[in-house]
């Protein structure tokens, strides 16, 4: 049973970095158009400049409907 749980908290975190590695893309950039790989591997830096710009979250404005857009997207080329 433990196992389960751990597979699914993994499974879980691993989502919730992947919504934030391109939350901080799309504010950064205010687009996804770019590879997943690009955009994961932007996390870091990133995450610096957001960290010090105090306005960052002004420029969240359209991600949660644009992310799940990419994920319908992304949905439609697995099936």
């Amino acid at each position: 049973m433990n196992g389960s749980i751990r597979v699914r908290t993994k499974r879980l975190d691993q989502s919730s970095r992947r919504k934030e590695a391109y939350r901080l893309f799309w504010i950064v950039k205010g687009h996804f158009n770019a590879t997943e790989q690009c955009i994961l591997d932007c996390y870091d830096s990133y995450f610096k400049r957001v960290w010090y710009n105090e306005e960052a979250y002004i420029y969240e404005e359209g991600f949660e409907e644009a992310y799940k857009a990419t994920l319908n997207k992304t949905k439609k080329v697995k099936d």
